[in-house]
């Protein structure tokens, strides 16, 4: 239509209409359909625009097949057969893609399913149980983020997984886990926020025992900054904790309950005193409250300054307040402590501090003061790298009061099959030692998981075989203990290292030497077991040389518990052989001679011996196999003897990928004898 035309049909419309209101939202309108026809004109330019779109995809589908057995036999006892037969189906597909617009909804899934038949056989003394379950598997993981770059953004996610048990043989046949949530997250340039919301369901199915583990959690989290000088924030967590643990194996009757709910609050604040941030306060408060099987309160305060003299020289001052409440049990701490660090040139460090320390637990008061120094030195040398440092810190301790008992919270520690593993503390009372996994979702049970050992004053904690702890797995140990009072002694720690790191003459060889020794002064004669004093002295080298590593250690160790000398030898390396043909082997031996005799501890001697050859290559460029022995033999305080070999293979042909193994192991600890053997078998297609 011409220009013309159209501007005298404006001008009838107007003149018809006589109405300016008309004109105007007319107007407007227009202006907004311009508007936001090119801003969809530009945003189908940089963002292509689809109800649903997959950025990536893709899955498999499979079979696997596991075998397990297992053979026990004891020296009194009549032999043992285990035997697990599972064969899976599944379907896996993954997906990532965003719905509408990447900055409205972004997503990524997981998604698998199956079938698992599952047979488990048990033999002894001429009795056979049979065990069936076929279960369908589903195993999902959804993650999404609502308004990604939105100041207020949402994120939502779920989990499930359930599968049989595929590890080494134990009660427990099948596995499984639930999660889901969301949260809320506000990016505010003054106070960013964060709300979080998480379920988490664990359950646990086996041929004598059941266990079902429920909880909540809810966590808050704001900061705040003031400029450049100050930074703060502040978290809250909520926790909501079930479990529930049954199990009868005709010996041990187990039902436990337990259940506790939490809050934790803490905030941080930090003032800075000058424009570089190394001069600044730091305070720091939390407060922990906790009912339900095991009651808890925790208070703490912290105050921190540090000030930067200069480019080399700085100082602190810290105070801080702690309090536990459990039972009917109030323990306070106290701290106090000034400290100066010094750098002379870039080769030598100084420490220097006066500290203090209360513990107040009714009726029973510690205190500890005392000094440290320490120096630590680095210097390149003609022949390499020399480093050295020494340190020592000397104590008083007061205590008054009457005998009295202490409890001790999350000793983290590594527990074993067939060795002991002591706690810190002597005179543990054993009817008060409550052990959990790391995170301290799980609470094993003594008898069924592990076993307490009291040799002396001291108490130690070792493996079960068939319960919940692996061999060497981390726990957390609560205990109490008691000790005696009424008496002050002085307490010496000192600590020095040196090494030598050779870069030239003889290139890759390091030679070191550590030695510590804790001293305590004026301490009653029939008082001093129950303290720990001690002298470690440890010298080795280690040489490198081209792919061979070969390290020698020679330890003496001297104290209140336990005497003896250690001697380590390793030797390990890899050579390639071809391109794609790899050797390796390790080889190494411990032996330790005891001073101590302890009754029916195996003597005053320990021999252990290992050992191992691999070989690994690839096939072609679609596949790999893989071959390893080992060996290891121990004798004296712990007899056992381990031996196996592993093979792998897997291939990848265009879409299809095949994995297969086998394992065999031979364990003969003590008085009984195991030997283990796992195969499987896994076919997939890619798509």
């Amino acid at each position: 239509m011409p220009r013309h035309k159209n501007r005298e049909g404006i001008r009838q419309l107007v003149a018809a209409t006589r109405h300016k209101r008309l004109l105007v939202l007319c107007g407007i309108f227009l202006a907004l359909g311009l508007v936001s026809t090119a801003y969809a004109q530009r945003v189908r330019r940089e963002y292509p625009v689809a109800p649903i779109r997959v950025l990536e995809h893709g899955g498999e589908v499979g079979v696997e097949y596991n075998y397990w057995g297992e053979n026990q036999r004891r020296d009194n006892g009549s032999p043992s057969r285990f035997r697990n037969h599972t064969f899976q189906e599944y379907f896996l597909y993954r997906a990532k893609g965003y719905i509408y617009h990447p900055r409205f909804l972004d997503y990524r899934a997981k998604v698998k399913m199956g079938f698992a038949q599952q047979r488990i056989r048990r033999s002894s003394g001429g009795d056979t149980d049979r065990f069936s379950d076929d279960s369908f598997l589903s195993e999902y993981d959804l993650f999404v983020t609502l308004l990604k770059e939105h100041p207020v953004s949402f994120t939502l996610f779920a989990t499930r997984k359930e599968s049989p048990i595929f590890g080494l043989f134990t009660d427990r046949y099948m596995v499984q886990s639930e999660t889901y949530g969301g949260g809320i997250h506000w990016a505010n340039d003054y106070v960013p926020m964060n709300l979080n919301y998480t379920r988490s369901k664990f359950k646990e199915w086996g041929v004598d025992s059941r266990s079902e583990t429920t909880m909540d959690t809810v966590e808050y989290n704001a900061s705040n900054r003031v400029g450049d000088w100050m930074r703060s924030e502040l978290r809250y967590r909520y926790q909501d904790y079930t479990q529930d643990f049954r199990a009868s194996n005709g010996i041990t009757n187990i039902d436990r309950e337990t259940d506790f709910k939490s809050h934790d609050v803490s905030f941080t604040n930090t003032i800075f005193l000058n424009e570089s941030k190394r001069s600044n306060l730091t305070s720091i408060g939390r407060y922990f409250h906790q009912r339900g099987s095991q009651d808890l309160d925790t208070y703490s305060w912290q105050e921190r300054l540090q000030l930067q003299h200069t480019d080399n020289l700085r100082s602190y001052y810290l105070a801080s307040f702690h309090r536990n409440e459990f039972a009917n049990n109030k323990v306070d701490t106290y701290r106090a402590e000034a400290g100066i660090d010094h750098q002379l040139y870039r080769s030598l460090e100084s420490h220097l501090d006066v500290h203090w320390r209360r513990t107040d637990f009714d009726p029973i008061v510690e205190d500890v003061y005392g000094v440290t120094g320490r120096l630590d030195y680095r210097k390149q040398t003609g022949w390499g790298f020399l480093s050295a440092g020494y340190a020592h810190t000397l104590d008083r301790v007061e205590r008054t009061g009457q005998t009295g008992t202490r409890f001790i919270i999350d000793e983290p520690m590594n527990i074993f099959l067939g060795v002991t593993t002591y706690l810190s503390n002597p005179d543990v009372i054993p009817t008060s030692i409550v052990v959990t996994n790391p995170a301290g979702t799980t609470t094993f049970t003594e008898g069924f998981d592990y076993v307490v050992i009291k040799t002396g004053n001291r108490t130690g904690l070792r493996v079960l075989a068939g319960g919940l702890i692996a061999d060497g797995d981390p726990v957390l140990v609560d205990y109490s203990f008691t000790f005696d009072s009424d008496f002050d002694y002085l307490t010496s720690d000192q600590n020095f290292h040196i090494r030598h790191d050779f870069q030239k003459i003889i290139k890759g060889l390091a030679v070191y030497y550590h030695w510590r020794d804790v001293t305590n002064y004026n301490v009653p004669s029939d008082r001093n077991l129950n303290l720990l004093e001690y002298t470690d002295q440890m010298a080795g080298f280690e040489y490198r040389w081209r792919d061979l590593t070969w390290t020698e250690e020679y330890q003496k160790y001297r104290s209140t518990y336990t005497d003896y000398d250690q001697f380590r030898s390793r030797l390990e390396g890899s050579h390639r052989l071809r391109p794609d043909l790899r050797f390796t082997w390790n080889a190494g031996l411990t032996l330790t001679d005891y001073d101590d005799n302890i009754p029916n501890s195996g003597g005053n001697r320990d021999r252990f011996y290992y050992g191992g050859l691999g070989l690994d290559g690839r096939i072609k460029s679609n596949g790999y196999w893989s071959l390893e022995g080992r060996a290891q033999h121990e004798s004296g305080r712990t007899d056992r003897t381990i031996y196996g070999a592993v093979a792998r293979l897997g291939w990848h042909w265009r879409k299809v990928r095949l994995e297969a193994g086998a394992r065999y192991e031979e364990y003969d600890i003590y008085d009984s004898n195991r030997d283990r053997t796992h195969v499987y078998v896994q076919i997939a297609r890619i798509f």
